[in-house]
């Protein structure tokens, strides 16, 4: 397969050149995200120098982009011929879905430099501060017990809020979504339009809602970036969060309201 011919069947299949080389191969990559996993990108090796030569093998690989916008890889390279391409492709899109998720944040697994299978946006930085047992232990040892002669008022406990904070709506495979906010009444307070998509996926979780893959149609990354996008059927009742609004049906209930 010739050059011309190589990035004319990666730019069929919306692939996007990356405007450097690769600094250690010298090669020219292409990209584009996976049709249906979140923030899963496959990234393609040409072997195409800056010269215009062709090494004799491609290479395909897929990552996922966590929140802080880092590549994690979560399928190995895959070396190919030029002309096996697309089957390369389609191999690694298929080994990308079958990638385990975080069952606290939904993000891909991959495995990190010390040999474990770790969460790609590493969210237990974010959990009982980084996973450290022992502060309970350090926050006793330096905690200074002051003298008192009378001892304090206990502070009046505060009745827990009636309203939970979010809501589930209703969201079926074959459904076209937008992005929409909404109030703590679940009602809708502003419409996404620079989004539209079809649900390509529904996995039913236990706790949190229902894990959503969208294959988008129309996508505006620069107003909303990935990591910022929606991945269940949870609805945000602060408002601060995008989340799924169906519109290609008027039967769609919300529950836990």
């Amino acid at each position: 397969m010739s050059n011309t011919a190589l990035n004319a069947a990666l730019r069929a299949s919306s692939f996007k050149k990356h405007k450097t080389i690769n600094k250690f191969s010298k090669t020219q990559c292409w990209s584009a995200f996976h049709p249906t996993e979140r923030n899963v990108r496959i990234l393609v090796d040409t072997g195409i120098k800056a010269s215009g030569n062709q090494t004799t093998q491609a290479k395909v690989k897929a990552v996922f982009i966590n929140n802080a916008n880092q590549w994690r890889n979560i399928v190995p390279e895959q070396a190919c011929k030029p002309a096996d391409i697309t089957k390369a492709i389609s191999d690694v899109q298929t080994k990308a879905a079958k990638v385990p998720v975080c069952k606290f944040c939904y993000s891909k697994k991959f495995v990190a430099k010390s040999g474990k299978t770790v969460c790609a946006s590493a969210c237990w930085t974010n959990r009982n501060n980084g996973g450290n047992n022992n502060m309970k232990k350090s926050t006793k040892w330096h905690r200074k017990v002051p003298k008192v002669t009378k001892m304090p008022k206990p502070a009046k406990a505060t009745k827990p809020s009636s309203t939970p904070t979010y809501a589930l709506i209703q969201i079926k495979p074959g459904d076209m979504v937008q992005l929409a906010k909404y109030d703590s009444s679940c009602n809708i307070t502003y419409i996404h339009k620079g989004f539209l998509g079809t649900v390509s996926k529904v996995e039913s979780q236990i706790k949190l809602g229902d894990n959503i893959d969208v294959f988008w149609m129309k996508k505006d990354y620069e107003t909303v970036p990935t990591w910022a996008m929606p991945y269940s059927n949870r609805i945000d009742r602060s408002g601060d969060r995008y989340c799924y609004h169906v519109i290609s049906r008027d039967d769609v209930e919300i529950k836990n309201k």
